[in-house]
């Protein structure tokens, strides 16, 4: 019998309506893994043929009881979490500018959506990443940095090298996106 290297994983995976977050939904469906994908957009068309393997979620990230009804889902539907992937992030050109000319209202929304909302989805992804059997799991940012974790570490053990480096990147045929910037 034929398998896929993610058959039989579980991702959550933000910012899935589109650019990074829907390709990268895209390759880990292709290659066997079910998903909660999560986006304040629509689910996108491109989507429709992995219909059996994934539950999207249309919601606001920066909304912490929209971040844990939609990883309640991942437990329910799919019964375990092996990956959390954080992709969604603005980066609003028409209005990040400089600290010094930035309307502190857009300063607070690109925050909350860059940073908040993946202490939201580490908040409530952490327990269900635990519970999965203690399996390697990464946790996936918008600028390509992961970390491997395995079950017997805590999340708060190395917090410089969890949120930026990934010494030993899972094997993967997903483009670079667990590679080690440094």
């Amino acid at each position: 019998m034929l398998t896929s290297e993610f058959e039989g994983r579980v991702a959550f995976i933000t910012g899935a309506g589109g650019g990074m977050g829907l390709q990268i939904s895209r390759q880990f469906l292709a290659q066997g893994g079910k998903a909660v994908l999560i986006d304040v957009k629509q689910a996108p068309p491109e989507l429709s043929e992995f219909e059996d393997q994934f539950h999207y979620a249309q919601g606001d990230l920066t909304d912490e009881n929209a971040v844990q009804e939609a990883m309640a889902l991942a437990a329910s539907r799919f019964g375990r979490l092996d990956y959390l992937v954080n992709t969604a992030g603005v980066l609003w050109f028409d209005r990040d500018k400089s600290v010094v000319d930035m309307d502190m209202e857009v300063w607070d929304q690109v925050f909350n959506i860059n940073l908040k909302s993946m202490a939201y989805t580490i908040r409530h992804a952490v327990p269900l990443l635990r519970a999965s059997g203690g399996a390697p799991w990464c946790i996936f940012r918008r600028y390509s940095a992961c970390a491997e974790m395995p079950a017997r570490r805590t999340p708060t053990a190395h917090p410089r090298r969890e949120s930026a480096r990934c010494p030993n990147p899972p094997q993967s045929s997903l483009p670079a996106m667990a590679s080690d910037p440094t």
